[in-house]
């Protein structure tokens, strides 16, 4: 890479390292990680992070944590092209929505829709300065063939800032589970691949390891910021993709109020809800829940005021015996703290939408004659 920076990027003067880091504050602390800089945190997973992000109300003008596999460290190239491979195939997922609210739905590809796309892009590109009209252009065409969205030519710092707006324009930060991190005589081409990607991408950076290396070369470039966290026997819930095996250990911790943008069942009993006059104004999408135990899960759909929780539910949900336990314990709290819980299988939803409904709205008028509503 010709435009490889041949210095670090401020380099801490010490270490600042500390431990037993408040696990409660921990996801705002990912969400608040600094753009441009890379944060290690030790102790921790991407399921434990999922758990404390999971307990945050994520704003949709504020940023997103993408969890990712860091699956080759060496060369720095690698590490680039395996975070530009799985944003593509985030991006695939989130289509035919991007930059937040451009609905791309409906559009051919001939000159009239294209001439959509172009207005849409434009518009698009005004609170967006970021945005490069000619790599969309070229990306929604792939995306409306249902091809991964990475324009033949794009160099890769170009093709990641694209990509990060076309998943959620206020920002995303690329969070890395690296499990045990290198030694150092190995770790110079990882250090060097995590500052590119910070510098080069405008992004916030993460990285997830069991135990904080030593303070020296080249960690201590990234390790002034860094933080241990004390391990903890808290059920933990997973944001597994579903039926996808290839991004089985990506995650994408959802707005507030919308269906998660990679669960293409979420989305359609969200759409169906929203068409139904009687259910449209009592649910919403991945609500946080107080409950009396203290704990903050987010649920799938929630009536807050019957006191209705719906989660959709797919093998993948499940495929984990950690998960599935979660699961189970979630719903112990939420029926502690007065809730019910449906659980609809995502299979259900697939082969008929509108009997999944059905039951949901089976339920509401049960609890409704409960006086259970308000």
């Amino acid at each position: 890479m010709s435009d490889v920076p041949t210095r670090p990027l401020d380099r801490p003067t010490e270490h600042s390292t500390e431990t037993n880091a408040d696990r409660d504050g921990l996801g705002r602390r990912i969400l608040e990680a600094a753009s441009g800089r890379v944060l290690l945190i030790g102790g921790i997973g991407t399921f434990e992070a999922q758990a404390c992000l999971d307990a945050l109300d994520v704003a949709e003008d504020g940023p997103l944590a993408l969890l990712l596999p860091l699956e080759r460290i060496a060369p720095a190239d690698a590490l680039i092209e395996d975070l530009a491979r799985h944003l593509a195939h985030v991006a695939l997922r989130c289509w035919p929505v991007w930059y937040g609210d451009v609905d791309f739905s409906g559009l051919k590809r001939d000159t009239l829709g294209r001439n959509e796309v172009r207005l849409k892009l434009a518009a698009a590109a005004v609170d967006r300065p970021q945005l490069s009209q000619q790599w969309a252009r070229a990306a929604v065409a792939l995306a409306q063939d249902r091809r991964p969205p990475r324009p033949a030519r794009a160099h890769w710092s170009i093709e990641i800032i694209q990509l990060c707006l076309a998943i959620h324009p206020s920002g995303l930060v690329i969070v890395f589970d690296a499990q045990a991190l290198p030694g150092p005589a190995e770790a110079q081409a990882l250090v060097h691949a995590l500052e590119l990607v910070a510098a080069k991408a405008l992004a916030a950076v993460v990285v997830l390891c069991a135990t904080l290396p030593d303070f020296v070369p080249p960690y201590d470039r990234i390790l002034g910021d860094a933080v241990t966290v004390r391990p903890t026997s808290r059920p933990v819930r997973s944001y597994a993709v579903e039926d996808d095996d290839e991004q089985a250990a990506v995650g994408l911790v959802p707005v507030s109020g919308r269906p998660h943008p990679l669960s293409a069942v979420e989305k359609r009993v969200a759409q169906a809800i929203a068409a139904a006059p009687d259910l449209a104004p009592l649910f919403h999408c991945n609500q946080v829940v107080v409950t009396v135990r203290g704990s903050r899960p987010k649920v799938d759909l929630l009536w807050r005021e019957g006191g209705l929780v719906v989660e959709l539910d797919g093998y993948a949900d499940h495929s984990r015996r950690d998960s599935f336990v979660s699961d189970r314990h979630r719903d112990y709290e939420l029926t502690l703290s007065g809730y019910t819980v449906l659980r609809l299988a995502n299979d259900e939803v697939h082969q008929d939408v509108e009997k999944a409904i059905d039951k949901i709205r089976d339920v509401v008028a049960y609890l409704s004659a409960s006086g259970r509503s308000p």
